[in-house]
């Protein structure tokens, strides 16, 4: 597995994850204004696929010439100044559900996909309450091969982000800083409850 990026740096690097919450937002108001009774027909399987869609629609549109979509047998990722970043709906581990092939063992091990340039690889999905009626968070998380838990995340917020806990790799001695244990790795506390402000991405265009 490839060495993964620090979030401070990806931070740093993507002032278009300004765009990602408020694109994932619209496609949810887009999925809720489907004709209801179409909508109660359908699975929480076929409300993910449709509300994907809509996702990818809403990142193209807002990103532009800014981000290259590659689709890889199915698998939609936007190449982003060297970070390859697909977008998935999470459970409340901020965990996604895939159908595990090859392709997507190699992405979430941080291994490169052919054909795209890019160094790293994230995740940016939307976490539903537990009706599946709204939207409670959105978050970018780093995959680190460890049964699909994160290494670290992001969470979105309307005006800013604010960095969540970050997971220890490899196996530590019990102490009061841990909260959980899981596969030979720990969940450190949450270091900052302060939000950051969104850098603007017309800052950077010159990248």
């Amino acid at each position: 597995m490839a060495r993964l990026p620090e979030r401070e740096k990806v931070a740093a690097d993507l002032p278009e994850m300004a765009e990602f919450r408020p694109a994932m937002l619209d496609a949810w108001d887009r999925w809720r204004a489907l004709d209801a009774k179409a909508r109660v027909d359908l699975t929480g399987s076929a409300r993910a696929i449709i509300m994907h869609d809509f996702i990818i629609a809403e990142v193209a549109k807002r990103l532009g010439d800014t981000a290259t979509l590659h689709d890889k047998a199915f698998l939609k990722v936007f190449a982003i100044r060297g970070y390859s970043i697909r977008f998935k709906k999470h459970d409340v581990e901020l965990v996604s559900r895939n159908q595990e092939t090859k392709q997507v063992r190699a992405f979430m091990g941080q291994m490169p996909l052919d054909g795209i340039p890019t160094m790293y690889n994230l995740e940016v999905g939307y976490v539903l309450d537990g009706l599946g009626t709204q939207v409670v968070s959105t978050n970018l998380v780093c995959p680190n091969g460890y049964g699909n838990q994160p290494y670290w995340h992001i969470e979105l917020h309307d005006e800013g982000y604010e960095f969540g806990e970050e997971r220890d790799l490899f196996p530590l001695e019990p102490g009061p800083e841990h909260e959980q244990e899981e596969r030979g790795a720990r969940w450190k506390r949450r270091e900052s409850g302060v939000i950051i402000p969104f850098e603007r991405i017309s800052k950077r265009r010159d990248d």
